[in-house]
């Protein structure tokens, strides 16, 4: 009997850690041109349905946070506008408004992680995240999203999973010190 518990508690064990995330730091350097700190997270999947496919990671250039979201919208061509807003809906019903950091026009390929969606028409966008923004993100799961293209916007819920992930993951890079800058200056 001792030893089919043992062999359910391994099992038990071995399945619980199938369903944890592994989010990671992908990148914590130094820019060589540019003396920028640079620290990114590894892609994490936001939202399978369907028609709304979306990996996102965070980045932080010095002490500015961005979402970077990789978006598929079944495959059609679509842009998003200079500035055009993601809007993040939290449990708390507290929405969140991002600012895309350029016009994007999908590409082959754009929101795809690897192979997984290559073939596919998607847009690798980034947003900014606000400092103000930073606390509520960290501290409420996101519920819902909206996102302005140019030809109007689109909404999709998000699995409860996905926002325990996301949250993660911003807590992750919130928590991961930067690389330390070298003073080399030779005058």
């Amino acid at each position: 009997m001792k030893k089919l518990l043992n062999i359910a508690f391994i099992s038990a064990l071995a399945m619980s850690s199938l369903c944890v995330s592994g989010q990671k730091i992908k990148e914590n350097v130094i820019d060589d041109f540019t003396g920028s700190a640079r620290t990114s997270t590894g892609l994490i999947w936001f939202s399978d349905v369907g028609r709304f496919n979306v990996y996102c990671r965070f980045v932080r250039i010095d002490s500015v946070y961005m979402l970077n979201f990789k978006l598929s919208l079944n495959g059609t061509v679509f842009s998003v506008d200079k500035d055009a807003a993601l809007l993040l809906k939290l449990e708390s019903d507290t929405i969140i408004k991002l600012r895309n950091r350029e016009y994007t026009v999908t590409t082959r390929g754009g929101g795809a992680n690897g192979l997984l969606g290559s073939a596919s028409q998607g847009a690798n966008l980034y947003f900014i995240i606000p400092g103000e923004c930073l606390s509520p993100l960290v501290n409420i799961k996101v519920k819902k999203v909206r996102i302005y293209t140019t030809d109007g916007f689109i909404d999709q819920e998000i699995d409860y999973r996905h926002a325990e992930t996301f949250i993660e993951t911003l807590r992750l890079l919130i928590f991961t010190p930067p690389p330390e800058k070298k003073n080399d200056a030779k005058f």
